[in-house]
C-alpha cells in the first residue's frame, strides 16, 4: 500500500508501513519539515496543505483502504501496517484472509 502525499503541484509516494526518517525525506520534499505523521489524515487537508490518498493493490489492501474513515491519522496506519507485517507468516496470512 501506499501513501500519496500531495501539496500544491508536489506529490510524494511513500510505500507502507514507511519509517520516520524516509517519511521526514517525503515532507521535506514537499516543504513541510515540521509536520509529523500524526497530523497527516485520510483525504483531509491538514493546516499545512497536505492531504494523504492511499493507493492499494490486492484484497487485502483494497479491504483496509475502503475501511478507514475520512480523517483518519497516517500515523495510526502506519503503526497497524508495522504490526501487522511483524506477525510470522502463518498469522499474517490468515489476517489478509480475513
Amino acid at each position: 500500500m501506499n501513501a500519496i502525499i500531495s501539496r500544491g503541484d508536489k506529490t510524494a509516494h511513500v510505500q507502507l508501513s514507511v519509517g520516520r526518517k524516509q517519511l521526514s525525506g517525503a515532507l521535506s520534499y514537499l516543504g513541510a519539515n515540521h509536520t509529523s505523521d500524526y497530523d497527516l489524515r485520510y483525504n483531509e487537508e491538514n493546516k499545512d496543505g497536505l492531504k494523504v490518498s492511499l493507493e492499494s493493490f490486492g484484497m487485502a489492501e483494497n479491504a483496509i483502504a475502503k475501511a478507514l474513515p475520512v480523517g483518519f491519522r497516517l500515523y495510526t496506519l502506519n503503526e497497524a501496517l508495522t504490526l501487522m507485517g511483524n506477525l510470522p507468516y502463518q498469522n499474517r496470512r490468515e489476517v489478509e484472509n480475513t
